[in-house]
């Protein structure tokens, strides 16, 4: 573990053992009552260990006052289902489906899911009469008033943080690139660190405990951030061209503008400080004054010029494409730095993209609109999120039903044992139950002999009441997963010998009832993913694959003027739904013992491309960064026609060889060798030159056939290793 964050661990766990020993000794002592204590003293676990939230301080005092004003109804809530045994299961199996469930809204609501679960289960799994609820709410107010100003006011620096830092690595890194690229410098070396920092980018994104993402908002930008940093490089470190550049001015102008706005957004997410801002209006000029130069070379093309023509498409094709990524990097990588982003180009404004977080909340008419389609987007058994939400409610509500049932002594334990070892598939939940009860068995016994030693002297319980709670908060985090559970089995026979003396025997009963959570726990996930995450990722990748392929055949029906508009959102809608469950895919199963032993480079191969299909439909939706290009509609003249079939042709190629790469990918079976599509850029070039009339209008047209043609030979150039990533990730078996 890092020193940085190990010395966090410990800034933590003292504060932790500061509020929880004074919640509890408050509780104990003036207050005179044990639900109060016992409350006030889980309720500092719940927000000082549990919950663990970033942002700006503003962003996190509200984000721990949220949560625990969010505890005051669970209580309450959970207090009133505790009355009946039925109402305790069907209430804690609605309340934990939704809290689990709440997580799609971003990693706010699944960071503060474990401790909005415990305040319902101590609720509902201690059964007091509704009279009793009031002491319950105080012990929680307390825990509020202790925990929120410790972490607050004590140490209230947080670690760097890792996925902005890696973000803002690329994005120098590009900038690096891009600006010795402008000065015709050598690349090779800075091209294989951009490589590199994507990779980091994306590994970096997977290992976090929770994914960055929600409907809009700064967690959405950040998330955005892997994807916007691998779509730019596919334009950054293109090939100097064989006949030199074409626009030499524009050319470098731009790029040391793009050079300039990545630099300025790397110095934001690293937390450096900046020279100056991000100047998107010379990225603008710059632009614009590319697209002029371009138009007016090729209006003064003669017959023989289509090799210079071809060449001028090409090169202002790969220029146009890397100032729309630098716009789209930059304008995530500022709103998740809390910056205000700049307004949108006029032509997307128009268009109103539905991809990105941006976006998604304009499309759906706000956040509320945007949360409600995103959780609809997941409410479905493709989603990892669904089927871990759906499989945690059914283990805690057996749970409460046995703990409850059966009159255990401490049943909540039974519950909180379900929470703690609860894990994707079978294999790795039985893993977490043999360490939950070796652990808590070491807790046991280390903590009986000190029970022992102490033999009933209050004064020494309340001297190892701090040091223990200490050791919870420090443990878990800075040495493993045993050790907290055993240093969490340590502080409950100090807890509860403070309550009720009852020595060492307290410890017997939390073995019991965390074996009993465990089996629960094994027993719901051989029922309900008993293959784990690999099957659904399989299956995840060819659905994004199919989905992705479909929104962008549907986008270039709109280009060429034949698209049901509400044919074209259904599909983009189903692709970002798709992209999502993906994305949990992907991240349950690398956390997994079976995709650690994958190559994670060309898993993130598969995973990334389908994002650079969706982003390629993207672009084409929000029309032209660099000139207004027009639908291409059937009908205006013959070559026009005749140039159209020919896309969409190609078209077909790039969507048959995407599906079947899904569906291989999907089967175990061999994935489908690349096949080279038809080269129509002497095609692109004649056309160019043929239908120029004065007005412009067929030259846009067919710069358009041109330009979406010049996505999908980028699309082409990912198939001689989409192919070779799938063959060497490829199971032994097909899968059944």
């Amino acid at each position: 573990m890092p020193g940085q964050q190990r010395r966090y661990a410990l800034q933590n766990a003292v504060r932790l053992a500061l509020a929880g020993t004074c919640a509890f000794a408050l509780g104990m002592g003036p207050i005179d009552n044990s639900q109060t204590a016992i409350f006030g003293i889980f309720g500092c676990f719940g927000l000082l260990l549990f919950a663990d939230f970033g942002g700006s301080p503003r962003e996190r005092l509200r984000d721990y006052a949220a949560l625990a004003l969010a505890g005051v109804p669970l209580i309450v809530f959970g207090t009133l289902c505790s009355q009946h045994l039925g109402t305790a299961i069907a209430g804690m199996f609605v309340v934990g489906f939704a809290i689990l469930f709440s997580g799609v809204l971003g990693g706010t609501f699944a960071a503060a899911s474990t401790s909005a679960i415990l305040a319902f289960v101590l609720s509902v799994t201690i059964q007091l009469p509704m009279s009793e609820v009031g002491d319950r709410l105080l012990g929680w107010g307390i825990a509020a008033a202790f925990a929120i100003p410790a972490v607050m006011l004590l140490w209230p620096a947080r670690p760097r943080d890792r996925l902005r830092a890696a973000a803002g690595a690329g994005c120098r890194a590009f900038a690096q690139l891009v600006a010795v690229r402008a000065g015709e410098g050598d690349t090779a070396k800075l091209e294989e660190t951009a490589r590199r920092a994507v990779l980091d980018l994306r590994r970096t994104f997977y290992a976090t405990p929770f994914r960055p993402s929600g409907a809009t908002g700064r967690a959405a930008a950040l998330a955005a951030l892997a994807d916007d940093l691998d779509y730019l490089s596919q334009f950054s470190a293109r090939a100097q061209p064989a006949g030199g550049y074409d626009f030499p001015r524009e050319r470098v102008e731009l790029e040391q503008a793009v050079a300039q706005v990545l630099d300025a957004v790397a110095a934001r997410l690293e937390q450096r400080h900046a020279t100056e801002p991000a100047d998107f209006e010379r990225l603008a000029r710059a632009r614009r004054a590319l697209g002029d130069a371009m138009l007016a070379s090729i209006a003064t093309a003669q017959p023989g010029d289509e090799p210079r023509i071809e060449r001028e498409l090409e090169q202002a094709f790969g220029l146009r494409m890397l100032s729309y990524a630098t716009w789209h990097l930059a304008a995530d990588g500022l709103q998740a730095c809390g910056e205000v982003v700049p307004e949108v180009d006029e032509v997307e404004a128009a268009e109103a993209s539905t991809t990105g977080p941006r976006a998604a909340a304009l499309a759906a008419g706000g956040t509320v609109a945007a949360s409600s389609r995103l959780a609809a987007a997941y409410a479905s058994t493709r989603s990892v999120l669904f089927q871990n939400s759906l499989r945690g409610a059914i283990g805690l509500a057996l749970a409460v039903a046995i703990g409850v049932g059966l009159d255990l002594q401490h049943g909540f334990w039974v519950v909180l044992g379900v929470v703690s070892v609860l894990r994707s598939r079978a294999l790795s939940t039985g893993a977490t139950v043999v360490q939950a009860i070796a652990g808590t068995f070491a807790g046991i016994v280390v903590g009986g002999m000190l029970v022992a030693l102490i033999d009933g002297n209050r004064t020494l319980l309340w001297i190892a009441l701090p040091l223990t709670v200490l050791l919870v908060g420090y443990a878990p985090r800075a040495i493993s997963f045993i050790a907290g559970q055993a240093s969490f089995s340590l502080c409950v026979l100090v807890l509860f010998n403070l309550i009720e003396p009852v020595g060492w025997k307290v410890g017997l009963v939390r073995i019991e009832d965390v074996a009993i959570g465990g089996a629960i726990s094994l027993g719901v996930g051989l029922l309900l993913w008993p293959r784990g995450a690999a099957a659904l990722l399989r299956r995840s990748l060819a659905a994004a694959y199919a989905s992705s392929a479909a929104a962008l055949s549907a986008t270039v029906a709109q280009r060429m003027g034949s698209a049901d508009p509400a044919a074209l959102q259904d599909a983009v809608s189903e692709s970002i739904a798709d992209a999502r469950r993906l994305d949990d895919a992907f991240r349950q199963y690398l956390a997994e013992p079976a995709g650690q032993h994958q190559p994670f480079a060309d898993l993130s191969r598969l995973v990334s491309s389908c994002g650079r299909v969706r982003r390629t439909a993207h672009s084409l939706r929000v029309g032209s960064v660099l000139l207004p290009l027009t639908e291409v509609r059937s009908g205006a003249t013959p070559a026009l026609t005749q140039r159209r079939a020919l896309l969409e042709a190609e078209l077909e190629q790039v969507d048959a060889w995407l599906r079947a790469l899904g569906n291989a990918l999907a089967t175990g079976g061999p994935p489908p060798a690349p096949q080279p599509g038809a080269d129509a850029s002497e095609a692109d070039a004649a056309g160019v030159r043929v239908l120029q009339t004065g007005d412009g209008a067929p030259l846009t047209a067919t710069v358009t056939i041109a330009w979406t043609r010049q996505h999908l030979v980028a699309l082409r150039h990912l198939e001689p290793r989409l192919a070779e990533a799938a063959e060497t990730v490829r199971p032994r078996q097909p899968a059944r």
